[in-house]
């Protein structure tokens, strides 16, 4: 399964045997090394 640019089906691309919890704390986690990373690609002029 692909991502979808615009992170809708985020949720879905995780294990299923994932708890509510788990599935939370991988998206947390994705979401701010995403963010880390294009503010280190852009140098911070976001």
């Amino acid at each position: 399964m692909k991502i979808d640019p615009g992170l809708n089906n985020l949720k879905e691309l995780f294990p299923l045997d994932f708890t509510g919890e788990e599935r939370e704390n991988g998206q947390r986690l994705f979401l701010k090394n995403l963010a880390l990373e294009a503010h280190r690609f852009y140098r911070g002029k976001i």
